[in-house]
């Protein structure tokens, strides 16, 4: 069985869990970052990795998942939002209904906090806190300084649980 991570990362969050799911998935897997052209598409199953864009999939890879059709994938991103909280689950809910729409199979999906790009935090101290992107409040504050301590060890060690759950999904759906 082969299997591909293919990922698009700003600051280094996503590639490091594309790098904790590539050391624990094993022999026959490739790690391609979007940019370096991952066609054609040779695995059996495949792990899309992405970075989280005002509360959506970044344009690169929405792009991409909007061309794979009949694949079966799992997906992994970093955001600084609560990976808990409802912008969390509104991503995973509008990737899932993306993907599914051209007949892909998705097998799950996981997340977890990064550090946000620090060109964006500085605008974000610029916009008033009645701005509607948010502006720069204390909440907004302390999810920046939470989020800037991640993905950690603990993440990555979930990012490799998750992998070994998907390919067991993987392996039990090609018997049945």
């Amino acid at each position: 069985m082969k299997t591909q991570i293919i990922y698009c990362s700003q600051t280094s969050n996503t590639r490091q869990v594309a790098q904790a799911l590539f050391g624990a998935i094993g022999p026959d897997t490739t790690l391609v970052e979007l940019k370096d052209n991952p066609e054609p598409l040779n695995g059996d199953l495949l792990f899309l990795g992405f970075w989280i864009d005002r509360a959506r999939v970044n344009q690169e890879m929405a792009d991409f998942m909007a061309r794979l059709k009949n694949q079966t994938l799992a997906f992994f991103f970093t955001q600084v939002g609560w990976p808990e909280g409802p912008t969390a689950r509104r991503i995973v809910q509008r990737t899932t209904e993306l993907l599914t729409a051209n007949s892909n199979v998705v097998l799950g999906a996981f997340h977890c906090q990064g550090r946000m790009n620090p060109a964006i935090i500085a605008m974000a101290r610029r916009l008033p806190v009645t701005h509607p992107r948010g502006g720069y409040s204390f909440a907004r504050a302390a999810l920046l300084a939470e989020s800037n301590l991640h993905p950690d060890q603990t993440d990555l060690a979930q990012a490799a649980e998750f992998g070994h759950e998907i390919m067991l999904k993987y392996l039990r759906r090609k018997q049945n």
